[in-house]
């Protein structure tokens, strides 16, 4: 049976949504009663609808190291990952997207399993999850199957990539609060374990391979030679016709910036409404599920109806994106009741189309032997820019957690307005040129927010 890979990100994301806000709420109950030694039974209680005003002080205590954890663990992963990521792409560009695929999936089985571990043992530190970073990192992680798996699709087939990968999220994140509350933390990072292990099983099984001319020799030696950087570096910035190469750069830089914002953000907005608004896993994870609906939506509008059948150009679908998200920033920042987010969900839903408008405008600038290179740097880019806007916006949290815990979303607010003024550049120069020079795709490629 041949399936695509669409099938092991779907299972990969769902085991993401699954366990990432698990994670956090393991992190805050470790932190608590082992790092600061507070009494357990009182440290259960937060994120919980029997908090008191006194467990409320005590999450405001805790939060900063947990912040700081998250950051650290973020950090090391980021760092190693896009070095890796940066050789990874180019290098599948001659030997397979396929190897690569699996051998990230690898890292994800190892790592969930050592996380499973730490769980079981009740009086673990919550640093010793920073063991869990090391197969991810020695694999190439997330931006090297993102990149390589982009390009997978891109060369087979798309269809509604986006929307099926965020429902993988939907699901994950849905199930999340209910799986923890029935099973708990062990039996949840089982259960994740799990999944990832069957993504691995089907892409080792059932995922054929996308390039057509493979090279067949030398296949780890010339993993980590410096002539992938080079040729990587030298297909990113060459010469390109008219407009092309301004485009390519300034889409680029587009891409990038988003991705600072979404998930330096996306880093800290659980703890922004446990602080704010009191919420516990179960409300949050409601909530999120609603805001991945509302951005499945937005994907499905953006993609198919006004870009495929009404024939609307990618950078005014962006341009529309940025402008809903910069919605959604302002509204979060202000928030004061439960309502307020969910207004901010409800705007952020063309939001959607974002990621895979730039994709889409990405690969009709470049040759089809050149997605492995233009998108590993892209996604290089994007993950060594998250090294300072994690720790940038754990910063300005703590700084303001008492005063102004919105004050992060005020600045992804003004990070999307400089976006919508690149976006409106892209415009420009698209009116500049013509059509001429595009790779026509059959399809359109699709990727996850992150």
């Amino acid at each position: 049976m041949r399936l695509n890979v669409d099938v092991p990100f779907f299972l990969l994301l769902f085991a993401f949504g699954l366990s990432d806000s698990v994670t956090i709420h393991f992190i805050v109950y470790r932190t608590c009663y082992i790092t600061l030694g507070f009494n357990e039974s009182d440290c259960a209680l937060l994120g919980t609808a029997n908090a008191t005003n006194e467990i409320a002080k005590l999450e405001q205590e805790v939060q900063p190291h947990v912040a700081i954890l998250t950051t650290t663990k973020s950090l090391i992963e980021i760092f190693i990952t896009a070095t890796l990521c940066f050789f990874l792409g180019s290098w599948s560009d001659k030997y397979g997207r396929r190897p690569v695929i699996i051998l990230t999936l690898t890292g994800y089985v190892i790592s969930y399993s050592i996380t499973t571990v730490i769980s079981f043992y009740e009086y673990a530190s919550p640093w010793f999850l920073l063991l869990s970073t090391i197969p991810v990192c020695l694999t190439g992680g997330f931006p090297a199957f993102l990149s390589v798996g982009i390009c997978y699709l891109t060369e087979t087939t798309m269809g509604l990539f986006e929307a099926v990968i965020t429902m993988a999220g939907l699901l994950g994140t849905t199930s999340s609060s209910f799986a923890f509350h029935a099973f708990g933390y062990v039996i949840t990072y089982i259960i994740t374990s799990i999944c990832i292990l069957m993504s691995w099983i089907i892409v080792f099984t059932c995922v054929p391979e996308s390039k057509i001319n493979v090279e067949p020799e030398s296949l780890i030696s010339n993993l980590f030679k410096l002539s992938l950087v080079r040729d990587t570096i030298k297909t990113t910035f060459k010469r390109r016709e008219r407009y092309d190469r301004a485009m390519l750069l300034t889409v680029a830089l587009l891409t990038v910036v988003f991705l600072l914002a979404a998930t330096a953000d996306g880093n800290i907005i659980f703890l922004y409404l446990r602080r704010k608004l009191n919420w516990t896993l179960t409300h949050y994870t409601l909530f999120a599920s609603c805001r991945k609906i509302s951005w499945i939506a937005g994907s499905i509008i953006g993609g198919l109806l006004l870009h495929k059948f009404l024939g609307i150009e990618e950078s005014v679908i962006i341009l529309l994106g940025f402008l809903s998200v910069m919605a959604n920033a302002f509204i979060q920042g202000i928030a004061t009741k439960d309502w307020h987010m969910y207004i901010a969900a409800a705007t952020i839903c063309f939001g959607g189309s974002i990621s895979p408008m730039t994709r889409s405008l990405i690969s009709k600038l470049v040759d089809v032997e050149e997605y492995g290179k233009v998108f590993s740097f892209v996604i290089l880019t994007e993950t060594i820019v998250d090294l300072i806007g994690s720790p940038l916006y754990a910063y300005i949290y703590n700084q303001t957690i008492k005063e102004l815990p919105g004050a992060f979303s005020f600045v992804t607010t003004g990070i999307y307005g400089f976006e919508v003024l690149l976006t409106l550049c892209i415009i420009l120069m698209q009116l500049k040129r013509n059509d001429v020079g595009y790779v026509n795709l059959a399809n359109d490629p699709l990727v996850i927010e992150t």
